[in-house]
């Protein structure tokens, strides 16, 4: 199957993002207003709840997140983006290390880092016989 389709079957059960995600690159594209909003915000500890729902990339009830309040916001931005980095290494394999060598959001690097070492997905080393 393509990332795609895989990647769609893994999120079946979760939010799945507008528009068709082709690839991991994609995916981190669509993460980075996440992490930029997250970032500008200031993290877990000031994280302004506005500034994550501008992204308009949660896909989750503005009015239920204004309740549950900004501490809850920024856990739910972290698992949100842990979920989707999860699913794209599924999806993509050892392929997934391609897209961190050319992620420049460090925050989606590290995201998509953490789920391919989580998953056992390891870089592929290509030996120098000089």
């Amino acid at each position: 199957m393509a990332f795609k389709d895989d990647f769609a079957n893994c999120m079946k059960p979760y939010l799945i993002p507008d528009g068709v995600i082709t690839n991991a690159m994609d995916l981190a594209a669509r993460l980075k207003p996440i992490t930029t909003a997250f970032r500008a915000a200031g993290g877990a500890e000031g994280l302004q709840l506005r500034a994550l729902l501008a992204t308009a990339a949660l896909g989750i009830d503005a009015a239920a997140l204004a309740a549950a309040g900004g501490e809850v916001a920024g856990v739910l931005a972290t698992a949100y983006i842990a979920m989707y980095a999860a699913c794209a290494v599924s999806a993509a394999g050892v392929s997934i290390w391609d897209a961190i060598a050319a992620c420049n959001d460090a925050d989606v690097a590290q995201a998509f880092t953490i789920a391919a070492n989580n998953a056992g997905v390891n870089p592929v080393v290509v030996a120098n016989n000089d």
